[in-house]
């Protein structure tokens, strides 16, 4: 039984009195917005797609591979709080959720995956095609086996579960096998609404688990932006953060999302 990382002992005081002062993730979130110029992008995934053999990629995917890199390479952000104390997370662990199918009542799903340090593209892709379709098949997750089975315990009774449960996480002392599939234990949680023509939604942080970042991607779109001091009609998608401040401050936060925005706009990065 242990949490998914280890207590941050060296955090200046002001960032653990703040884990102790602001006890919910929702009312410690801060919101960012980033624009980001995907012409390049765009380009460089057709050019992806259009070569034999290689695994489909998408924008989506691309946001997911890049945002995994940035928390490597910004460590700090791949923190959480829980129990009112800071932890640095083992590993980048990213969640997102899918549509079955674009049907209307087709149900969404949730994927967790850890992204290994030094992962290529190609091998990313290719284990995600993996992990996706299985996901969108007709096979029962371990996830969907354990929905159905708490959703036959009455309802005053589940209640008092996920209390329970809330309490023990609370103490550290959820075993670790509970916690290494559950999707909303993860350095971040990312949705495309792009996918189904929407723009980037801020999306609230969930109070279960230790997510303290939700990331949203919306439609690509064009849009006049300067370049070289002259306007020019661009591809341009937009992401929204919402963001739990208790983890690290504006500062570092913003040179992140600084990496991220430059490793999308400037994509053969991710294959040198």
């Amino acid at each position: 039984m242990a949490r998914p990382g280890k207590l941050v002992k060296d955090a200046p005081p002001y960032r653990k009195m703040a884990a102790i002062l602001f006890v919910r993730r929702n009312e410690s979130a801060v919101y960012f917005e980033d624009a980001v110029d995907v012409s390049e992008t765009l380009a460089f995934i057709d050019a992806w797609n259009a070569k034999e053999g290689n695994p489909r990629l998408t924008l989506f995917s691309l946001v997911l591979f890049g945002l995994a890199r940035t928390l490597h390479e910004h460590p700090r952000l791949n923190r959480f709080v829980a129990g009112r104390k800071l932890y640095q997370r083992d590993g980048g662990w990213l969640s997102f959720a899918a549509k079955k199918s674009m049907e209307p009542k087709a149900p969404l799903v949730e994927v967790k995956r850890e992204f290994a340090e030094n992962e290529s593209l190609a091998d990313f892709l290719g284990d995600m095609q993996s992990r996706v379709g299985e996901a969108k098949s007709d096979k029962e997750s371990k996830l969907d086996r354990e929905v159905r089975f708490f959703m036959k315990i009455p309802h005053l009774l589940l209640i008092f579960f996920v209390w329970l449960v809330r309490v023990v996480d609370f103490w550290g002392l959820l075993p670790a096998s509970f916690i290494r599939d559950d999707p909303f234990f993860a350095s971040a949680f990312l949705a495309n609404l792009g996918s189904v023509g929407g723009a980037a939604a801020y999306h609230h942080l969930y109070e279960y688990g230790d997510i303290p970042l939700f990331c949203v991607l919306g439609r690509v779109r064009d849009e006049v932006v300067a370049v070289d001091g002259k306007p020019e009609v661009r591809k341009v998608a937009r992401l929204r953060f919402s963001y739990d401040e208790r983890i690290e401050d504006g500062f570092n936060a913003i040179r992140a999302l600084a990496t991220l925005r430059e490793k999308l706009e400037r994509p053969t990065s991710f294959i040198a």
